[in-house]
């Protein structure tokens, strides 16, 4: 019978394992638990995303900002990113690894043109598959530390990281893309 490995509680890292330009999103995260978290937020990016699946999700709600679909579409973007960050640092990869020009990958994503019901599948697909990795990732892998962004950094600060970076978008579509679907802008 194959032994089962015991879950690491990662806990919340220290201020050495991250850039402090992260703090803004450590601390829009609650709790110890980045998988918890990260899991919660397939539903919460589909309920908040959802109904920007007409006209609305085209619109940005001001000038020279991003429309909805633009905003899930950086937020698939950055899914990929950071796991992709995680996975090279957790398996000892030590090469520094490049930050990303985030208005550029918004410019090319296509997202006005493509169907929230799709771009809404896709990040629940990634993240399921994030977290199928992470359930097995040991104290060794949470915290490995590489550099990504010329910052050194952990596993488990950059799991915080894609949390964070999650909620402070969440919290933008309720406060400032939400009133366009009462025609408030």
């Amino acid at each position: 019978m194959e032994k089962q490995a015991r879950h690491f509680e990662t806990g919340r890292p220290s201020a050495d394992e991250y850039d402090p330009y992260f703090d803004t999103y450590l601390n829009a995260v609650e709790g110890d638990n980045p998988v918890e978290i990260l899991s919660l937020q397939i539903g919460r990016v589909t309920e908040a995303f959802a109904p920007f699946a007409g006209a609305a999700g085209n619109l940005p709600y001001s000038e020279g900002k991003w429309s909805a679909k633009q905003v899930l579409s950086h937020l698939i973007d950055g899914e990929r990113v950071f796991m992709y960050r995680m996975l090279r640092i957790s398996r000892g990869d030590s090469t520094p690894l490049a930050g990303f020009d985030q208005d550029l990958f918004v410019a090319s994503s296509n997202a006005n043109e493509r169907q929230m019901a799709k771009m809404l599948t896709e990040f629940a697909f990634l993240r399921k598959a994030n977290l199928l990795m992470l359930a097995d990732f040991t104290e060794k892998h949470w915290l490995a530390r590489g550099t990504a962004n010329d910052k050194n950094t952990s596993v488990r600060a950059i799991a915080f990281v894609m949390a964070g970076h999650v909620n402070h978008h969440l919290k933008i579509i309720e406060d400032r893309y939400r009133p366009l679907l009462n025609g408030e802008f």
